[in-house]
């Protein structure tokens, strides 16, 4: 018999299961992961949902109040690169000042040059959607006295400006008004 083997060697102590063993469930560090994993995926997703919910058919008075927002912003975007002033001049001209390329005096050119570096303020003039002149996207220069009226009162063009005052609304007909009774041209 060989000496060592006389010499029992003593059981191994169990080991304490770990407390991660004993419990089930996750640790706050897993749930802390899934949550950021959650997160991550919720600002992917948001994005492409509200993208849905805006091409979503709309009413017609939430298209004309996101459209004079537009022209709106794009005016006051025009004046502060201009010192202050409003587009000026005929309806051809505010049109080009808006949707082309100008220099600081509101000289337009359809392309970027050296000079003409300011703008566009607007990618193209909505379609007026409410009223009479539904479908129309031109603009209208009128002054503080005048009407919107072309010749034999025919109505012309789907926006009304005002270079005196900057101002914009809907070239509707007098007494137009949506569903809260509230008349286009005080959008």
């Amino acid at each position: 018999m060989h000496p060592s083997a006389d010499i029992q060697t003593p059981p191994k102590p169990s080991r304490p299961q770990s407390s991660r063993q004993k419990r089930s469930g996750f640790s706050i560090l897993e749930l802390l992961i899934v949550l950021s994993i959650l997160g991550v995926a919720a600002t992917i997703i948001r994005p492409r949902l509200s993208r849905a919910s805006q091409s979503a058919p709309t009413m017609p008075n939430d298209v004309l109040i996101g459209d004079l927002r537009s022209l709106r912003s794009a005016l006051l975007s025009y004046a502060n690169d201009h010192r202050g002033r409003v587009p000026a001049g005929d309806a051809v001209t505010i049109q080009r000042q808006l949707l082309q390329f100008s220099d600081r005096d509101g000289r337009t050119s359809p392309h970027r040059t050296a000079i003409h570096r300011l703008g566009p303020y607007i990618s193209h003039l909505p379609v007026l959607p409410v009223g009479a002149n539904r479908g129309r996207c031109e603009i209208v220069v009128i002054n503080a006295v005048a009407d919107s009226a072309g010749l034999n009162g025919e109505p012309r063009g789907g926006w009304l400006y005002e270079p005196a005052t900057g101002l914009i609304t809907a070239n509707t007909v007098p007494g137009e008004r949506d569903t809260q009774g509230i008349e286009y041209r005080e959008y």
